[in-house]
């Protein structure tokens, strides 16, 4: 279940995977179980990943995750 602690821990590991597909696919559950203080790594993710798709994933979760968009 990722809505605990130990599968959200799962997905931010994630996040530093050196596959993209596999950073990309960890901001959505992110945006649904993370804490609203993920979204500042959220909002790093969407602005450096050196992946377009990672980052755009990361905003839309960010943004999900925050309420707001910057």
């Amino acid at each position: 279940n990722f809505a605990d602690d130990q599968g959200r821990d799962i997905i931010l590991e994630m996040l530093d995977d050196p596959d993209s597909n596999a950073r990309a696919n960890a901001t959505t559950p992110l945006s649904r179980v993370g804490r609203q203080s993920d979204g500042e790594r959220l909002k790093k993710l969407s602005e450096s990943d050196p992946d377009p798709k990672v980052r755009e994933f990361a905003y839309q979760g960010y943004s999900a995750l925050s309420g707001k968009v910057d």
